[in-house]
């Protein structure tokens, strides 16, 4: 019987810790599937803020896609208005150009035909005047050299009256001494006579 008591408390012992075990168990468990919940509902909010974040995100995206295509239109837009311009300008500009081009070939004939006549009467001007002075000049030549040779003669002249009249004098001092001398001797005859 002690030995039957003894085997029944071992047992309710054994139950008891069982039992404990049990409950610590069971807590455990609880305490695990609590947590897994948690765990499970904030993932879950994590995902659902994830998803709302990629939502945002792809709305943010296609706003700015749309912002980007917006731009870029307005760009191009803006871009072929400016291209139009710009060519309307330089058509313009070319056309003036190419007007005043016009105006300064018409104006240039027009000033070459005007100095080409300019020129030719010019030209006939001169030449009337260069024959004129070659005339004078040749006039003038010929006047000097018939100057120049009436001054030679003259000269000649002049040289052949000097000869002569050196000649003269040389005879008029000879008949003077001459006649000097045929006086003195003269003179001589008679003292010679009277004395």
């Amino acid at each position: 019987s002690d030995g039957v008591a003894s085997v029944g408390r071992e047992k309710d012992e054994e139950v008891l810790g069982l039992r404990d075990r049990v409950a610590d168990l069971e807590g455990a468990l609880k305490a695990s599937k609590e947590d897994a919940s948690s765990q499970l509902d904030q993932m879950k909010q994590e995902l659902t803020d994830t998803s709302s974040l990629l939502e945002e995100s792809k709305r943010s995206a296609a706003q700015a896609e749309a912002a980007v295509a917006a731009a870029a239109a307005a760009a191009e837009k803006e871009l072929q208005t400016q291209r139009e311009a710009n060519e309307a300008a330089l058509q313009s500009l070319q056309e003036q150009h190419q007007k005043e081009i016009d105006d300064l070939e018409s104006k240039y004939s027009d000033g070459v035909a005007s100095v080409g006549r300019e020129k030719d009467e010019e030209v006939l001007g001169l030449r009337d005047r260069v024959a004129d002075l070659e005339g004078a000049l040749k006039a003038s030549k010929e006047d000097a050299s018939s100057q120049l040779d009436q001054m030679k003669q003259e000269l000649t002249d002049t040289s052949s009256l000097l000869e002569e009249s050196k000649r003269s004098a040389a005879q008029a001092e000879a008949a003077v001494a001459a006649a000097a001398a045929a006086a003195e001797k003269e003179l001589q005859t008679q003292r010679e006579a009277n004395e």
